[in-house]
């Protein structure tokens, strides 16, 4: 790992980087991504040097991503000062810099600049890069220390597992000076590029094979117009939508409601939120990948203190207590897990009530007014918003879905549909002019309590904790409404196998005796009567292994079909992530998250068994 990068001056880094980033003959006239390999582990002046050159010369809808392996990523932090004084890149390592947090063991995916880069790190899995990736490279920075897989010089059998990543056309590019000697022979796959009289500094060879690369790629979905229709404007609808525009695609956003968010994305406040398990399980690790993206949207989008804030959560262990996964937290000499979750310390606990009592702290999570999220996503100038449709069946012809209203006239027709309306999609599903498959969505009925802060008596107001809590439901204060009143909020319950969002007195008390074990300093603090408090409610959709189902329900018997739902109480975690699972499936482009977690959220889990003949 080279943080410094092993270019001193910026003349040669703009060079590499043109190199690196300049899109092929070979290309296609426009092309949607390039991706770029770090065989240096990461080099930072490397990476920094792209971006700069990539947002200078590619058009908007036009994604760099940049792949790294480090053994640890703690270096950078020697790194900056001597980049951050640099008067070209200093802004953008100070940016790298601000999103350099939580990187444990895993995959992890950092956002910049309206999502045009997308910086890939897989931590400590340097030696499982082809089980990884797969999608090729377009271009690949070779490093020059010898044992490097990606090395010019490198065994023949290394340059073998080199060209499993590499596409027709692969560039390779290392530093003259350190390699000084000729690498390539004839009758190798790989090409010597450049005029008579070469740069200097730099060498370049493209991957050129006599015969047919024989890796299969994953594919994005073959369409002659990059046009969608969403059927849902909730959290998943809204997602899904804004994930494909920034991609360039044109979305049509349909919704039975006549305005954004009426179903269970109405919530008046929720929480995002890292999900711990002994075990590191998928839900958790997912749930971490999930934060992320949705703290940089919530960045990129929402106002902080209004709309959202990064407030950190303070989970109550009222049953039973969580156990963290890694009893030994310290990964290259830093505590990466504490950037997510670790013990509750007794200041924390004290400030919320909780003397003598056992939680965690989630430093990561936040709140959101999810109806604020969703808004957001859709005043993308690619999405066309239409209320008060309400879609009653798909058909398929002439390569394009037709969607009908109950009377059997057209709504809208496209050649990708995402089905993102919650539990809703399972009676969509059935009108299908195909077998239908039986996917396991059920619905969820929840309801939570709230009223305005102000209404608190003085003594309630005082015991209120600085921050949410949850843990069995949970309880958040101090949150602004859209006119800017402050709220209180509490809940949820849930009723399962109930598909209608109907109002219950009885839920109204029993989240305030929730909130009494959750927070029992506040026991007795609210009281419905007393406070004329609200009550919302809503259905979500949940599937039994607690992952959502997202992408191609079925790419022969369904093509351009698409699923978004399943999200469940983790909607707000969850939706950011899944839409860019959707997207990245629908462009054949790297995963936002590790490939295996990816996997584990496609709906086609659910359809290999039954799939009609």
């Amino acid at each position: 790992m080279n943080g410094r990068s092993s270019v001193a001056n910026g003349s040669s880094l703009e060079t590499l980087a043109h190199l690196l980033t300049e899109k092929s003959s070979q290309a296609s006239e426009h092309i949607t991504l390039w991706h770029v390999l770090d065989g240096h582990g990461f080099d930072m002046g490397c990476f920094l040097a792209c971006w700069r050159v990539w947002i200078s010369q590619s058009e908007k809808d036009q994604r760099l991503f940049y792949t790294a392996c480090l053994d640890t990523p703690s270096a950078i932090h020697a790194w900056l000062p001597d980049w951050v004084s640099d008067p070209i890149l200093g802004s953008r390592a100070q940016l790298l810099a601000r999103h350099w947090w939580g990187l444990l063991p895993g995959t992890h995916r950092l956002v910049f600049d309206e999502g045009r880069i997308q910086l890939t790190l897989h931590v400590g899995q340097g030696d499982r890069l082809q089980a990884l990736c797969d999608r090729p490279f377009d271009a690949i920075h070779a490093a020059q220390g010898s044992g490097r897989m990606v090395h010019p010089h490198a065994s023949t059998g290394d340059l073998q597992k080199l060209a499993r990543l590499c596409r027709f056309g692969t560039r390779l590019v290392w530093q003259r000076t350190a390699s000084p000697e000729q690498p390539w022979v004839p009758g190798r796959p790989w090409v010597q590029e450049g005029p008579e009289d070469p740069d200097p500094e730099w060498c370049v060879a493209v991957y050129r094979p006599s015969w047919p690369v024989g890796r299969s790629w994953r594919q994005g979905v073959p369409v002659e117009r990059r046009q969608a229709v969403v059927i849902g404007a909730g959290l998943a609808g809204s997602a899904a939508a804004w994930s494909l525009a920034q991609r360039g695609w044109h979305v049509d956003v349909v919704d039975a409601g006549d305005t954004p968010a009426l179903g269970a994305s109405g919530l008046p406040a929720g929480l995002f939120a890292p999900h711990v398990t002994s075990d590191d399980s998928p839900l958790s690790q997912l749930s971490r990948d999930g934060v992320r993206a949705t703290r940089s949207r919530a960045e990129q989008l929402l106002k902080r203190g209004a709309e959202w804030a990064p407030s950190g959560v303070l989970e109550h262990h009222v049953e039973t207590a969580r156990s963290l996964p890694l009893s030994d937290d310290e990964i290259g000499g830093h505590r990466w897990l504490h950037d997510w979750s670790q013990e509750a310390k007794a200041e924390q606990l004290k400030a919320s009530g909780l003397d003598n009592r056992r939680g965690l702290w989630h430093a990561s999570a936040g709140w959101i007014r999810p109806s604020a999220l969703v808004r957001a996503q859709l005043q993308h100038h690619r999405i066309h918003f239409r209320g008060g449709l309400r879609v009653h069946s798909l058909t398929r012809g002439s390569g394009v879905w037709y969607l009908w209203d109950a009377n059997h006239q057209q709504i809208l027709e496209a050649p990708v549909v995402v089905l993102a309306a919650g539990y809703a999609v399972r009676q969509l599903m059935a009108t299908l002019p195909l077998p239908g498959f039986e996917l396991p969505f059920h619905a969820l009925r929840g309801q939570v309590t709230y009223g305005p802060l102000d209404a608190l008596a003085a003594p309630a107001a005082a015991r209120r904790p600085p921050w949410p809590v949850n843990g069995h439901g949970s309880f958040l204060s101090g949150i602004p409404d859209e006119r800017g009143r402050l709220f209180w909020i509490v809940g949820s319950t849930f009723e399962r196998e109930m598909p209608e969002p109907i109002l219950k007195e009885t839920d109204q008390y029993a989240n305030l005796e929730r909130l009494g074990t959750l927070l029992p300093p506040l026991e007795d603090a609210f009281n419905p009567a007393a406070l004329a408090v609200q009550a919302w409610a809503g259905v979500r959709c949940t599937v039994p292994d607690r992952l959502p189902a997202v992408g191609a329900l079925d790419p022969i018997h369904y093509p351009g079909l698409h699923i978004l739902t399943g999200l469940g109480a983790r909607g707000l975690t969850l939706s950011v992530l899944c839409g860019e699972v959707l997207a990245a499936q629908i462009e054949g482009e790297p995963w936002p998250t590790h490939t295996r977690l990816a996997k584990k959220l496609l709906v086609s889990r659910f359809v290999r068994s039954t799939n009609p003949s």
